[in-house]
């Protein structure tokens, strides 16, 4: 009996799931930008599970760059981890992509620099995701401003992907 149980209440729970995820009506790619996410840990994953719930971001995440090897010819929810951020051009110019948010909230200014110098000579807009704990800590304001800002080496302000968020 209680085996029987566990199948009728977890096979519900399972196939609505995988009906949900097969059954979705996929957005209109044409006017969807293609995404490099950078990093592909947890808050990447994160960031790509929001895009796909989210079509009126009108983004699409094609691919993923991280600094371990190990990620890399790996699968994220069906999008391909397709390098280093060493390789951000290459895969920049394979998967035609238009923007690049880099999805590490807890990188250090120097590697900040280096995926961005990584990223000089891509047509490609550069933004980053905050910190959760800074906007939970009162450190930063949401506002509706949607400019988006290029990133390079010589810039100071950083215009963050979704939200814009400025320091109070």
């Amino acid at each position: 009996d209680w085996l029987l149980l566990i199948v009728l209440l977890g096979g519900g729970r399972f196939s609505y799931r995988l009906l949900r995820e097969i059954l979705v009506v996929k957005k209109d790619s044409s006017d969807c930008s293609n995404v490099l996410v950078v990093g592909a840990g947890n808050t990447g994953e994160q960031f790509l599970r929001n895009i796909e719930k989210n079509p009126a971001l009108k983004m699409r995440v094609v691919a993923f760059v991280d600094d371990n090897r190990s990620y890399v010819h790996k699968w994220i929810h069906r999008v391909p981890v397709a390098g280093t951020t060493e390789q951000i051009p290459e895969v920049c110019d394979r998967y035609k992509i238009e923007k690049i948010i880099i999805a590490i909230p807890n990188i250090d200014p120097e590697n900040l620099r280096r995926i961005i110098n990584q990223c000089n000579g891509v047509k490609a807009s550069i933004q980053k995701l905050p910190r959760m704990s800074d906007y939970l800590l009162g450190q930063l304001d949401v506002t509706q401003d949607r400019k988006s800002t290029r990133l390079n080496s010589s810039h100071l302000g950083i215009s963050y992907a979704v939200f814009c968020l400025k320091k109070k």
